[in-house]
């Protein structure tokens, strides 16, 4: 599937009919596994002259691709990146908990077209703002999201992966 960065104006409110997919119970994805808080560790390495870390935090409810990529099973719409908090979780670890607000996961009715939604997509220039307190590269990807069945809707995407470098030294200055 084409990776792409959403292209959007920062405040642009968008429109747009959804179809969801029925989740194939033979992927083994629940609802209640990607409902909630996204948390991913980042490991540093402290043996590096440069302290620098690379951690990646997958927003892969935004949009779940099926089995074949050729659609849509659920996806999760979010006004708002609320909170982004470092947590000390061991000697050389820590982690990065990212809080989305305002968030409406979509059930999983079989096939129904919704009704029309309003809602802002997460851009890179959100992200920074909530990160500027932090020294890094922020750098989002996503999927284009096409809506199969009668007129065929393509948005840019919606954020499901932030990947962030780090230069300062761990656990200095992260909660100034």
């Amino acid at each position: 599937m084409n990776r792409a960065v959403g292209k959007l104006s920062q405040h642009g409110v968008h429109k747009s009919l959804k179809k969801i997919f029925a989740v194939r119970k033979e992927w083994g994805e629940e609802p209640d596994e990607f409902i909630g808080s996204i948390k991913r560790k980042i490991c540093f390495d402290l043996e590096l002259p440069s302290l620098s870390s690379m951690g990646t935090f997958d927003l892969r409810s935004s949009i779940i691709p099926d089995k074949s990529g050729s659609g849509v099973v659920a996806f999760q719409i979010a006004k708002s990146i609320t909170d982004l908090l470092w947590i000390r979780v061991g000697e050389r670890c820590q982690e990065l908990q990212i809080k989305i607000g305002e968030t409406r996961l979509h059930g999983f009715p079989d096939g129904d077209i919704l009704e029309e939604h309003e809602f802002r997509h997460v851009t890179e220039d959100m992200v920074k703002e909530s990160l500027r307190k932090y020294v890094g590269l922020i750098k989002l990807r996503g999927d284009p999201t096409v809506v199969p069945g009668g007129e065929v809707t393509e948005l840019p995407a919606l954020c499901h992966e932030i990947q962030v470098r780090k230069f300062d030294p761990p656990f200095i200055g992260l909660w100034t």
